[in-house]
């Protein structure tokens, strides 16, 4: 299986929207502060999220929408080691468990654990697009 951005948004139904840092410099830089954890064997990216880049005080990392605000996963990650991908190239590369973004978003929504790393959308700065 391809895994490069086209072929990972046409997995997930086109519904994600990418904001992700452009030059191979940027993907490097992500994708060294991303945990380096593998799951094994092939992963399916949760469908029915939007992704995005976005700037926080620790650096560019992993956002996603929620009804909420946007979901600071890298934070959300952080605090709660759930073993969650922290920027968008990650979740490409199928790095990390990607069920786990699921189960982040799902406590956001619910007002669980997670829930005091949603940013209202209005504050979120986004990255590099």
């Amino acid at each position: 299986m391809r895994r490069d951005r086209r072929s990972f948004l046409q997995a997930t139904g086109g519904a994600v929207a990418l904001a992700a840092a452009s030059g191979s410099s940027g993907a490097q830089a992500q994708g060294a502060m991303a945990p380096a954890r593998r799951a094994t064997g092939e992963q399916q990216a949760p469908k029915g999220l939007t992704y995005a880049t976005i700037m926080t005080s620790g650096g560019y990392g992993l956002g996603i929408r929620t009804d909420k605000g946007v979901l600071d996963v890298r934070a959300a990650e952080a605090a709660l080691k759930t073993g969650a991908p922290t920027t968008v190239d990650a979740v490409i590369r199928q790095d990390g468990d990607l069920a786990a973004l699921s189960r982040l978003v799902e406590q956001a929504r619910s007002g669980g654990d997670s829930a005091k790393y949603v940013v209202p959308e209005a504050q979120v700065k986004f990255g590099p697009g």
